[in-house]
């Protein structure tokens, strides 16, 4: 029992230090469409956070910039799910993951589009592949 606590606690503490940045509105939106970026890199910034809805779906679209002085290894990882909040198959592009190297003060743009017009939630969530001193 009191492992379980303690691990409780040490995600919930981990969990706990990320920095969340959404769209403001989805243009076009009906109200249901999220894009929303999640990360647990310092230094890290995520900027112009947009979603827009097209003839084919949603499109996500936003930057990340490095504060650090030395180059970072990040993970990119992203998901759809559809207006029930079922997460779409990864057979049809529902979800992935992109290792990045970012330099420091060099925005790196990235865009996606939806898999299907079901999907109108976006969610990428970044972490650190190098450790941190």
């Amino acid at each position: 029992m009191r492992i379980a606590l303690l691990i409780s606690i040490a995600l919930a503490a981990s969990c706990a230090n990320y920095k969340l940045w959404g769209a403001e509105d989805i243009l076009r939106g009906e109200g249901d469409e999220v894009v929303q970026i999640k990360t647990w890199v310092e230094g890290l910034e995520v900027q112009d956070v947009a979603g827009r809805i097209e003839p084919d779906g949603l499109s996500a679209q936003f930057a990340i910039v490095s504060k650090r002085e030395e180059p970072i290894r990040i993970e990119l990882s992203w998901l759809w799910k559809d207006g029930e909040g079922f997460i779409m198959r990864p057979a049809q592009g529902g979800s992935g993951k992109q290792n990045i190297l970012l330099r420091p003060e060099a925005p790196k743009v990235f865009s996606f589009m939806a898999p299907s017009v079901e999907a109108v939630k976006f969610y990428g969530s970044i972490i650190p592949l190098d450790r941190t001193p």
